[in-house]
């Protein structure tokens, strides 16, 4: 979820089905999205890597002309002939209301840093840093301030700190 190659991903599926909605001038939102099927993946789809893998999809997404993401969501989800708690939900129900999931989060980090025009940006990491699993993405306020986002996808035994 982290790796840096969902983002090629990401843009073969853009290639495929963006580019002729362009030429008609159809926008375009993406529906049911999750990070993997069946109800996502054990011990992955619930825990604080989607909140990240979620907040770098919004962002991604948005600065590809979409104009939103429906993340499927529900208790349960039907992975083949059974049902299977749905562990990419961002909430699931709880006894007094809900319960929200990493991935809820990740949304509403988004939601806070996202509130204008995405511009474009680049990190340009110095040699040390060359191979760091990280990514930015600026959005110009509708008050001209600039707001970035930056997000260390960096994990595992041998993950670095940004600086």
């Amino acid at each position: 979820m982290l790796s840096p190659d969902w983002h090629l991903k990401y843009q073969k599926y853009y290639d495929e089905f963006v580019p002729p909605l362009q030429v008609v001038g159809a926008p375009y939102r993406l529906e049911e999205a999750n990070n993997f099927y069946n109800g996502g993946a054990v011990d992955v789809s619930d825990t604080f890597a989607s909140a990240l893998w979620g907040l770098d999809y919004l962002y991604w997404w948005a600065a590809h002309g979409s104009q939103g993401v429906n993340f499927h969501n529900g208790d349960e989800v039907a992975a083949g002939q059974e049902l299977r708690p749905c562990r990419y939900a961002s909430f699931t129900s709880a006894p007094d209301g809900y319960f929200a999931h990493p991935l809820a989060y990740g949304i509403k980090l988004f939601n806070l840093g996202s509130r204008g025009q995405v511009v474009s940006s680049s990190l340009t990491p110095d040699d040390s840093a060359k191979d760091l699993n990280l990514v930015g993405y600026a959005v110009l306020g509708a008050d001209k301030n600039l707001y970035v986002t930056l997000i260390n996808k960096e994990h595992g035994t041998n993950a670095r700190n940004a600086e």
